[in-house]
């Protein structure tokens, strides 16, 4: 007879941009993991106990978990996580605007992205 499957959880930021590592742990409650099977959404997996795992592209992942436990059952758990692109700076000063330059001001224009 087979253990039942067991509850744990992912434990992870939810989000992070891209070039971060985000870094995964299971939390197995009172269990103990023997083995790990993380399938991080992006074509990247790893049997790590706390593995990280970089993004190269910017979306939305399924990270998912399987563990082999000491008593011989196993839990699993999945969570969606959001990767972003880079935040870019960009600022300009306006050069057609005459109330700028005649009341001495700086008129900028964000073109951030």
């Amino acid at each position: 007879m087979q253990a039942a499957a067991q509850t744990c959880t992912i434990k992870c930021d939810n989000f992070s941009c891209l070039g971060s590592s985000m870094v995964f742990a299971l939390d197995a409650g009172a269990q103990t993991p023997s083995s790990y099977d993380w399938d991080f959404g992006d074509g990247q997996k790893s049997t790590q106990a706390s593995p990280a795992n970089l993004y190269t592209k910017a979306g939305t992942y399924t990270v998912k978990v399987k563990a082999n436990l000491t008593s011989g059952g196993t839990c699993g758990d999945s969570i969606t996580i959001i990767v972003y692109n880079l935040p870019f700076a960009k600022f300009s000063i306006s050069s057609n605007s005459q109330f700028c330059y005649l009341r001495n001001n700086i008129c900028i224009i964000n073109q951030s992205t």
